[in-house]
């Protein structure tokens, strides 16, 4: 076995350097895509709580229901609705809003084209169905959580190496 990997030019070296290379880049990863799912989080909160606050409510008509597709599972998944609307101050608003899974179905598979929707004012296009729930502190508390799993993976292993050896941990 080990020689039909090494005529393929897959021995232990370049194992080991691919492990080098993911243990390498992980932790950054981690922490980039982390602090963006805080971020996400974050701006969907404060949009969520200005809504609450001010926001107006519209009767909306669906125009499409739209999805993406497991090519191997045929899982169903990122369903969106695109709707438009009228504000109080008669500008049409055209604007695609993210729902669930069972949303997005119960959309699709129902006759019901009529859906009330809360948006902003100021911001006629930052819209929410009237019956959201606000889930940013899961998605803050999800890439929070990402991002300290990212450093924990890069500072642990140092840790432990500089103990080993006796030295003071690095500050």
């Amino acid at each position: 076995a080990s020689l039909a990997l090494f005529r393929f030019g897959l021995h232990h070296s370049n194992f080991t350097m691919f492990a080098k290379l993911k243990s390498a880049l992980l932790p950054p990863a981690l922490v980039v895509i982390g602090v963006g799912l805080a971020y996400g989080g974050f701006t969907e909160g404060r949009d969520f709580k200005a809504i609450a606050d001010h926001g107006k409510t519209a009767e909306a008509t669906l125009d499409q229901v739209t999805w993406k597709e497991k090519a191997v599972s045929g899982r169903e998944k990122g369903f969106k609705l695109e709707l438009h609307f009228e504000t109080e101050a008669k500008q049409p608003v055209k604007a695609t809003v993210s729902v669930s899974k069972d949303v997005g179905q119960r959309f699709r598979d129902g006759n019901d084209n009529k859906v009330l929707v809360k948006y902003l004012p100021e911001s006629p296009n930052t819209v929410i169905l009237a019956d959201a729930k606000d889930e940013s502190g899961i998605m803050m508390a999800a890439g929070g959580a990402l991002a300290l799993v990212g450093v924990g993976v890069f500072v642990y292993p140092r840790r432990t190496a500089s103990a080993r050896e006796g030295r003071a941990p690095p500050a």
